[in-house]
């Protein structure tokens, strides 16, 4: 089948949002080369399970396609329309199956030498039909704070290092618990969006609830962790199973498979975590890897108003095959390694900031509870300075708003 012969009850098996979306663009979706539909498709087909920021891009680009003249819309596809997809390809029912349809098309357009023709044609799709960003959340600045756990320490590591040139050490900062659950209550009130706020805990401990914010725990997870290292054993010691057929399986487990059958934000929130489990390198073993990963994608996808990352202890390194497939007991915990990791990464979820609109505008604070010394990014802090004098917490919070 070729996009020119879409109807409406292709589809029929679509979540209702996603069925929505693809009937009242279909004239745009069929007048699109094969590939470019199925790509589309591939989108829409979750819709239902995205964040407000991803669909709004979704939504924003097929509007922007519906505008565009005859003539614009030609120029923006014909170098994708160019492309050789062989009728075993088209053929299949990319409709439903259009993740593997992708997977099949990729490789492919490798054997054919069509995968750099692919990557311009792709680029050049992009800029014609590119979307200005969502809209900030009104009320308050898109605000990161890293908490680095109190049992996590190295001594002699200088924490903080990459950042302290973007804003303000503060030497001697007291931060309590009850201070962040606050500063975050008053966030959540003043912008009471869904699917707006987070907090991220990496610990053992199970998951903080923040009234407004949206709560991903390592410890609440665990249940997912353990289904999927016994499937990842089962795929390791099956005769001809290899990386790319298990990629493949994990690829396309959904919360379902997994025993997660809620609705609403709960399964966008679902369908999240069990994305970053299955695509994730290590997010299944390790918590600061957990953390890091989920982090940048809560950024990338979700663009949120308000992040709170919570670093917690995570296991010693093991032998691969120990670490999957938990043979032997689980190894003491890494205090040290802990807390290189998640220096490093609040550095890496800082530059992951500056990528979304309206990062000169954002506020970023690292805080280390072991040591009580905290870094602060954003307007109003100068670049490099140092504060020695002591500093309460709740008063460096109220500085972010």
């Amino acid at each position: 089948m070729l996009p020119s012969e879409l109807t409406a009850n292709d589809f029929r098996v679509y979540p209702d949002g996603a069925r929505a979306v693809a009937v009242e663009y279909l004239s745009v979706i069929s007048a699109l080369p094969l590939v470019l539909a199925v790509s589309m498709l591939r989108e829409i087909s979750v819709y239902d399970w995205l964040f407000p920021a991803e669909q709004k891009l979704i939504t924003g680009q097929l509007n922007h396609l519906k505008l565009l003249s005859a003539e614009k819309r030609q120029e923006a596809v014909a170098d994708s329309a160019a492309l050789s997809v062989p009728k075993q390809l088209s053929d299949m029912d990319w409709v439903n199956g259009s993740r593997r349809f992708l997977e099949s098309l990729t490789a492919y357009l490798w054997a054919s030498h069509q995968i750099d023709q692919f990557h311009s044609a792709a680029a050049k799709y992009a800029s014609m039909v590119r979307t200005d960003p969502p809209p900030k959340v009104d009320g308050v600045p898109r605000t990161t704070i890293v908490l680095l756990g109190e049992s996590l320490e190295k001594k002699g590591y200088p924490v903080f290092q990459k950042l302290r040139p973007q804003g303000v050490f503060f030497e001697n900062v007291t931060l309590d618990a009850g201070s962040t659950s606050e500063w975050m209550r008053r966030r959540a009130e003043k912008a009471p969006e869904p699917l707006t706020h987070f907090y991220l805990d990496g610990s053992d401990a199970r998951g903080q609830n923040y009234n407004g914010f949206e709560s991903i725990s390592w410890a609440e997870a665990a249940p997912l962790r353990e289904d999927l290292l016994r499937r990842l054993q089962h795929m390791i010691t099956t005769p001809g199973a290899g990386p790319e057929m298990a990629r493949t399986q994990l690829a396309s487990l959904s919360p379902a498979d997994l025993g997660l059958k809620r609705t609403g934000k709960n399964a966008v929130m679902d369908h999240f975590v069990v994305s970053v489990l299955t695509e994730g390198s290590g997010t299944q073993i390790f918590s600061t890897t957990f953390v890091q990963w989920a982090a940048r994608e809560l950024l990338r996808r979700a663009q949120p108003a308000t992040l709170v990352l919570h670093y917690g202890v995570r296991q010693q390194l093991q032998p691969m095959n120990d670490m999957l497939s938990r043979s032997v007991p689980m190894a003491s915990p890494d205090a040290a390694g802990s807390f290189i990791d998640a220096d490093m990464g609040a550095y890496y979820t800082w530059i992951n900031m500056q990528r979304l609109s309206g990062s000169e505008q954002s506020r970023f604070v690292a805080f280390s509870e072991s040591r009580h010394q905290a870094v602060a990014i954003g307007p109003g802090f100068a670049k490099g300075a140092t504060m020695s004098d002591p500093m309460q917490g709740n008063k460096l919070l109220s500085l972010l708003s």
